[in-house]
């Protein structure tokens, strides 16, 4: 009798655990459940690109050089992402003198003939500088220092050659011979002789 009651404890046993276990695996299936899906694949955004600023820089002339007026300079920067730039010289805060305000964005070098701004003729400090722009925002740069424009020199004069003294006509008394009433004699003649000045 007693081994009866344990067989019957142990069906007892199964079945709750049956119960139990029977819906949870039901409720498991392909059609109702994510359970066996995988899960979908989520694409990054791609990364804006973020616009890169103007940037411009003088080369030459940065400082340092000297030139007289009238000589030919090849103004020379780098630059990048510009559009259009406009060209000019400084004597220092407050002054901009512009050489040309049409230089196009593919423009790296400027043919300058330094003309004469001085009444006087001392000579000049002075900087280029650019002011460039583009659709990001604009960029300026100048020399990084001062360069000398030096007046043109006054030229010397050669002293004019005098003409030199012409030699000058002296008489003197020559002696000449010629009858006279009473008899031939000597008389003083005057000619011409030139004796030239020591």
């Amino acid at each position: 009798m007693t081994n009866l009651r344990k067989y019957f404890f142990c069906i007892l046993i199964i079945l709750n655990i049956f119960v139990l276990i029977v819906p949870q695996v039901q409720a498991i299936s392909f059609s109702n459940s994510n359970f066996f899906k995988f899960p979908k694949l989520i694409k990054k955004p791609k990364p804006t690109a973020t616009p890169r600023s103007p940037y411009v820089k003088i080369k030459y002339p940065n400082g340092g050089e000297v030139f007289t007026f009238g000589d030919k300079v090849k103004i020379q920067w780098e630059k990048n992402q510009i559009n259009s730039c406009w060209l000019g010289f400084s004597f220092g805060e407050g002054s901009l003198n512009w050489i040309d305000t049409s230089i196009t964005g593919e423009m790296i070098s400027y043919d300058w003939t330094i003309n004469n701004w001085n009444d006087d003729d001392t000579p000049s400090k002075v900087k280029i500088e650019l002011d460039c722009f583009s659709d990001n925002g604009s960029a300026v740069d100048q020399s990084d220092d001062f360069f000398i424009v030096n007046p043109v020199p006054t030229p010397t004069s050669s002293p004019t050659p005098q003409p030199s003294e012409q030699p000058q006509a002296t008489f003197m008394p020559y002696p000449s011979y010629s009858p006279g009433f009473f008899g031939a004699g000597f008389t003083m003649s005057s000619f011409s002789k030139v004796i030239p000045k020591n």
